[in-house]
């Protein structure tokens, strides 16, 4: 959106690399890879969370998070076939403060799991079912 809260719709790849600010350079242009370095696969190893994203046949996409303590993942036995790799630098996690926990807003802000998942999925549970599930106290205990 503008800065007047309008809506603008870019068309062209022109209007896009003016919108964004020119062609990716340096590093950005580097980033794409067809398989994993053995470093990334031992950083991957020792991460507690990641993002697999996934696409089918008809190029219908999904991106899931993945997450565990390093060392204590149920183990999976899965076959990827890599077509493309990305390395992504963490510059949106430190812009969005996503690992300053300090800058996060406040959850009384924002709205609850269970408020979500009532609104977008055609559920029988009520409100307050969903809060009791979604509780802290229950759920973590739903992890394993």
């Amino acid at each position: 959106m503008s800065a007047a809260g309008t809506v603008t719709e870019i068309t062209t790849e022109a209007g896009l690399r003016d919108a964004l600010g020119g062609y990716p350079s340096g590093r950005v242009v580097k980033k794409e890879r067809t398989s994993l370095h053995p470093l990334q696969v031992e950083w991957l190893r020792t991460s507690p969370f990641c993002v697999l994203a996934t696409s089918d046949a008809e190029g219908r996409c999904d991106a899931s998070p993945k997450g565990d303590p390093a060392g204590q993942r149920p183990v999976l036995a899965i076959v990827i076939e890599i077509e493309q790799v990305f390395w992504h630098c963490q510059k949106a996690f430190m812009r969005s403060g996503l690992w300053d926990q300090p800058a996060w807003p406040s959850i009384e802000d924002m709205p609850s799991v269970a408020a979500l998942c009532k609104a977008v999925q055609n559920t029988t549970e009520t409100l307050e079912e969903l809060e009791a599930y979604y509780a802290k106290s229950n759920y973590s205990g739903l992890l394993y």
